[in-house]
């Protein structure tokens, strides 16, 4: 990890901006965070941490290759938190390029349990229902269909969103793609009054 005082005040400038939020910063081909944030993201994801700086002022360290963005940001979200983004230009300066906020689309889609595409993974977000196996919360493409049926016949309301194949910042642009209603009573899948994803 890349560590100077230049850094870390860009760094406390940029938290200044969004201080509800927990900040990546891109350096190079990783994102870093710092302080207090770095012990939040290392609770969250297990990221491991080191010490810079002074010895009197020593500086928390923690940081990831960017290609795994997108499953940092999907832990941190799920786990609560609301992420900012910042990355670097031609000039290496770090700029604010995104802002996630905790539960953005479970505001926007209450009450349903969200089935979100990260690369090529599906997450589940909410509260799953026990029906599934354990360990489920993340599938492959390959058991789409399978917990497709099991969320289907559950009755609950379900929402897929899926990855439009753009890609908007170094985070993969996303779109709802079908979602369901709850219902006490679940049509089959080839019910015309329903449509499966």
């Amino acid at each position: 990890m890349v560590f100077s005082q230049k850094l870390v005040k860009r760094y406390q400038e940029l938290k200044a901006e969004v201080p509800d939020c927990l900040l990546l910063m891109q350096v190079g081909a990783f994102m870093q965070v710092m302080a207090e944030d770095a012990r939040l993201v290392a609770e969250v994801t297990g990221l491991k941490l080191q010490l810079a700086g002074e010895v009197d002022t020593p500086v928390v360290l923690g940081g990831f290759p960017i290609s795994g963005l997108d499953a940092y940001v999907g832990k941190l979200a799920r786990a609560g938190h609301s992420v900012a983004i910042a990355l670097q230009d031609e000039q290496k300066e770090r700029h604010l390029q995104e802002v996630i906020q905790k539960f953005q689309l479970g505001d926007r889609l209450p009450g349903h349990i969200l089935v979100v595409q990260i690369g090529k993974w599906w997450e589940l977000w909410g509260d799953i229902p026990e029906m599934l196996p354990i360990g489920w919360q993340r599938f492959p493409e390959s058991r789409r269909s399978t917990v497709r049926n099991i969320l289907w016949e559950s009755g609950l309301a379900v929402a897929w969103i899926e990855e439009t194949g753009r890609r908007v910042t170094a985070l993969a642009e996303r779109t709802l793609v079908c979602r369901w209603p709850g219902v006490m009573t679940p049509y089959p899948l080839s019910s015309p009054a329903r449509v499966s994803p």
